[in-house]
């Protein structure tokens, strides 16, 4: 970030309880972002109809993932299965 001249940027919206309890409304009432997968392999591909405005909505790059069983469920995300 600093010597490669680039900057993160991001915005503050209310407090931490705040945020948690909008990913606990979301989850609860079923809202999902809008977003179009590409494979990771195609991550070329994607970048360049991202910046030709042709991207719907976000672009996510999607991977293989191994089997449920072998993947540990990460402790501090909102489980949705409830």
């Amino acid at each position: 970030l600093i010597f490669g001249g680039r900057t993160l940027a991001g915005a503050l919206t209310g407090d931490p309880a705040t945020g948690d309890a909008t990913l606990r409304f979301s989850a609860l009432s079923g809202v999902a972002a809008m977003i179009e997968t590409a494979p990771l392999e195609g991550a070329a591909d994607a970048y360049a109809k991202m910046m030709a405005g042709r991207a719907r909505f976000r672009m996510v790059l999607t991977m293989n993932r191994p089997p449920a069983g072998q993947v540990k469920k990460a402790s501090n995300r909102l489980d949705r299965s409830e």
